[in-house]
């Protein structure tokens, strides 16, 4: 009898904590947390390597439940424990990726990259030549993505540390947060 009437202090102290004075705050911070955590997350951009679409200094908002990474979808991933990159998707599993003449090709098809300006310029490469002998298939493998950066000259990405695997992806850029002369969806 006495353990049954402290169960219903003890449920009711609950609820009086959700319902009481400091209950909306408390709901507040709980989903605060619960979005900053697992769905949204902000991230600031150092350097250009995704210039013009992210710029030095933006914050960006990383939706990190994306379900499926799409086609020149930019996205942020883990390259070590305390370092994020960000870079654009170009190749997706089961793709043959190549450069030739400036030329994008996607399983042997020309691609048009409407976010790079006329100004920039890819240096030829194959897909052999980023993964070498590790992968007898001369496609990108099953959860492997290769990733670019917008001027290609002068970034680091796959050309320089291989392809990236899925566990490595936080989430995708959604839009810049920061400074508001450029909120508004990344492309």
């Amino acid at each position: 009898m006495f353990v049954r009437n402290e169960l219903k202090v003890f449920q009711k102290g609950r609820l009086l904590l959700l319902t009481g004075k400091f209950g909306p705050l408390i709901i507040l911070v709980v989903t605060f947390f619960f979005v900053r955590t697992f769905l949204l997350t902000p991230i600031t951009v150092s350097g250009d390597s995704m210039y013009p679409a992210l710029q030095d200094g933006d914050s960006v908002v990383v939706w990190r439940m994306y379900p499926q990474v799409g086609k020149f979808d930019i996205i942020v991933f883990e390259m070590t424990q305390e370092t994020y990159y960000v870079k654009r998707v170009i190749g997706k599993p089961g793709q043959i990726v190549r450069y030739v003449n400036n030329q994008l090709y996607i399983d042997e098809t020309p691609v048009e990259e409407p976010f790079l300006s006329a100004s920039v310029w890819t240096e030829d490469f194959s897909l052999q030549d980023i993964v070498g002998d590790r992968f007898k298939d001369r496609v990108i493998p099953q959860g492997y993505f290769l990733v670019l950066g917008d001027p290609r000259q002068d970034t680091l990405d796959s050309r320089h540390f291989g392809l990236i695997h899925e566990e490595q992806i936080l989430g995708r850029a959604l839009w810049v947060q920061w400074p508001l002369s450029r909120f508004g969806w990344v492309d």
